[in-house]
């Protein structure tokens, strides 16, 4: 069976060269130079379009280049203000950093876009880092309404009831909504119980127990993972650069 990135990758080499949807393929394959690439012959065809620079900025922002990443979320906003993909992409820079300024952002790009779903999942991650678990709790279940079937939403309130020490959740983020009850999924009972005790310190200790939440939820292992040690190292990347490398010839 062929999997989403190998065809993704598949119909980036099947379209024309410079699309959206070709840097969009690259991008979901981690091919970043192939995507960077294509990005900058984009933003240089369209220089007056915030779309392409923000979704440029994402790129960065998956590369672990934050600064870029500003840059361009930053230039989009000068070409429109309220630009709500702008505005979420500040947000995650800023929740990544610990900034205070991560929820406001997001606030301001669900009031440029009332259905953008990773700000209102963004505001339950920030509320549960934060050791504020209603207001966690209230956030999600927005991010609900506007997607019954949102993984961060679901994830969330999942890892909600693991640091209560509830042995098991009705939140599995792989289980479909639907008018029926969602299926019970059962923790690992060797899971530590206290995010709090992995680093003493709250706010990352509980950002932890968010992380392995949504890796869980983006790779459909079982809650055992939730139990492992977090690996936060990451291996060296070779930096990719907005302006175009010289010619070698």
């Amino acid at each position: 069976m062929i999997g989403l990135g190998a065809i993704a990758l598949l119909l980036a080499s099947l379209l024309p060269a410079q699309t959206i949807e070709q840097a969009e393929a690259f991008r979901k394959a981690r091919r970043f130079q192939e995507a960077n690439g294509v990005f900058r012959a984009l933003v240089a065809q369209n220089p007056n379009n915030p779309d392409y620079r923000v979704r440029w900025g994402r790129l960065y922002l998956d590369h672990s280049q934050p600064k870029e990443a500003v840059d361009l979320f930053n230039e989009a906003l000068v070409l429109k203000k309220d630009h709500a993909g702008a505005l979420l992409g500040l947000a995650l820079v800023a929740a990544e950093n610990f900034e205070g300024g991560a929820a406001g952002l997001a606030h301001k790009a669900l009031a440029s876009d009332p259905k953008l779903l990773e700000a209102q999942e963004l505001l339950a991650r920030l509320a549960l880092e934060d050791n504020d678990t209603a207001k966690a709790v209230e956030e999600a279940n927005k991010a609900l309404a506007i997607d019954a079937n949102s993984v961060g939403g679901r994830a969330i309130l999942a890892a909600i009831d693991w640091l209560a020490g509830k042995q098991d959740t009705a939140f599995d983020p792989h289980a479909a909504a639907a008018t029926k009850p969602p299926p019970t999924f059962s923790f690992s009972t060797a899971a530590t119980k206290k995010a709090s005790s992995i680093t003493g310190r709250p706010s990352i200790s509980i950002r932890n127990c968010t992380v392995r939440a949504r890796n869980w939820a983006s790779t459909s292992c079982d809650w055992a993972r939730m139990k492992r040690p977090l690996n936060n190292s990451r291996p060296a990347i070779t930096t990719i650069s907005r302006t175009k490398p010289p010619s070698t010839r």
